[in-house]
């Protein structure tokens, strides 16, 4: 059995993959995910919701708690959580890998609701702090950055006729793009969150594989063309032959004048 998506392609036992995945999903359900029915946005720096559920009951539906888990993340006066929201993406591409013959035991992250601020804090964005303006832009790359990884696992319902909460988070992803593009030029001295993003590294060669450079022509040097007659040289702007005609006259000996007689 392989893990979908490692770089290795390690042979792996499927009883480690199973309890791999299965603490995985508690670490995701205890650090990130919270009830719906749970979710209070009083204490919040910048004011949130839930947003963006796409299912139709909300009994027992779970929720993202992405606002809250970034203002807890920038405040340095209170313990930081056991992960951090830089490792939010990572951890559900590492279930996606695990889960890949199932995804049923995660399929409640596809439609699921995201605490984020409300529309109003962007509408009005350049009248926050640049405490509060940090916090909101941190969200949306966060939530971008979710919503795409949440659109990688679940992109095949699209060939099983099922595109309909796929292509709703699509439109969420440039909806919010368009506002991060507008409210990011008002922010002064904002950093981005750091992401971490997979990267496949190149394949080896061989040891007797030796990489192959491409043939190149060799360029002959240029002759450059004989002035002909008559042709204007580049610094004097007269043509050659008037050069050399003037040369001449200039090589002529003077002629000698005659003593006046004064008898």
């Amino acid at each position: 059995l392989l893990i979908s998506g490692t770089t290795t392609g390690t042979m792996l036992d499927p009883s480690f993959i199973k309890n791999l995945s299965s603490l995985m999903r508690d670490s995701l359900q205890d650090v990130f995910l919270i009830s719906y029915s749970d979710f209070d946005s009083k204490d919040d720096v910048v004011k949130s919701s839930l947003q963006f559920f796409l299912d139709d009951d909300t009994d027992g539906a779970i929720a993202l708690n992405l606002s809250q888990l970034v203002a807890v993340e920038a405040d340095s006066s209170k313990p930081r959580p056991m992960m951090g929201m830089s490792c939010l993406h990572p951890l559900l591409r590492l279930l996606r890998g695990l889960e890949m013959n199932d995804l049923s035991e995660i399929d409640a992250l596809l439609g699921c609701a995201i605490a984020m601020p409300v529309p109003a804090v962007y509408t009005e964005f350049s009248q926050l702090s640049a405490y509060q303006q940090h916090l909101a832009l941190h969200c949306l790359f966060h939530c971008i950055n979710w919503l795409l990884e949440v659109i990688n696992c679940f992109a095949f319902l699209v060939k099983k006729n099922e595109p309909e909460k796929v292509l709703m988070r699509l439109r969420t992803i440039v909806w919010l793009r368009g506002l991060l593009a507008r409210c990011l030029p008002q922010a002064m001295e904002y950093t981005p969150p750091m992401c971490h993003f997979q990267a496949l590294p190149k394949p080896k060669l061989s040891l007797g594989e030796k990489p192959t450079k491409k043939a190149t022509k060799k360029k002959g040097k240029k002759k450059g063309k004989k002035k002909q007659d008559g042709e204007e040289s580049v610094l004097t702007g007269k043509d050659k032959g008037s050069q050399q005609e003037e040369e001449e006259e200039d090589e002529e000996e003077p002629v000698e004048e005659k003593a006046a007689d004064l008898s």
